[in-house]
């Protein structure tokens, strides 16, 4: 049997005059009620029973979210307006037809037959985009590069023109986007 006494506890530190309290915790059921944080959730019934977080701070994401990413890159994109006047080099002039198509709302007028290598060539139509696009199938491998036609509304829907110009073979852009500048503060 040992006889040694325990250290004794440190002694309490005043407080540091510039520290910030700790926020105080908010159960967000008492905050939102029931009806809120189903809201949040998107289903029925609480995000979690009495789940305690400080204000402004964001829920602890549960262990089955994963993390997703686009599997479409687009690399140049050229609106067809039904002239190959202003077209980009990866367009081919061989691609131009004559649309004739007795479809509803779709008048005949010029278009372009654009091969994509899996079916029969999709057919462009003015206002649609001739994309070229990198495709990634597994993460970390060298991407596909495809040319593929989308529709003028998806495609609008779903990309939005950067400001940076487009990188070519021999640009020396830097095609990783950077991140945003910082925020100045008034001094």
């Amino acid at each position: 049997m040992s006889t040694r006494k325990k250290p004794p506890a440190p002694a309490p530190q005043p407080p540091v005059p510039n520290e910030q309290p700790d926020p105080p915790i908010v159960d967000l059921e008492d905050a939102l009620g029931a009806a809120g944080i189903a809201g949040i959730a998107g289903t029925e019934g609480p995000l979690a029973p009495k789940h305690m977080m400080a204000p402004g701070q964001i829920p602890p994401r549960p262990l089955n979210v994963k993390r997703y990413v686009n599997r479409i890159q687009i690399v140049e994109a050229w609106q067809y307006r039904g002239t190959l006047r202003d077209a980009p080099d990866f367009i081919d002039r061989s691609w131009a037809a004559w649309d004739d198509t007795n479809a509803e709302g779709i008048t005949p007028g010029p278009a372009l037959r654009v091969p994509n290598g899996r079916d029969e060539p999709r057919l462009c139509r003015g206002g649609d985009y001739v994309v070229r696009q990198q495709i990634t199938l597994i993460e970390g491998f060298t991407p596909d590069e495809v040319v593929e036609v989308w529709r003028r509304e998806e495609f609008e829907r779903l990309f939005m023109p950067s400001n940076r110009e487009a990188p070519g073979p021999d640009s020396d852009l830097d095609p990783v986007p950077r991140q945003n500048p910082p925020i100045m503060e008034d001094a």
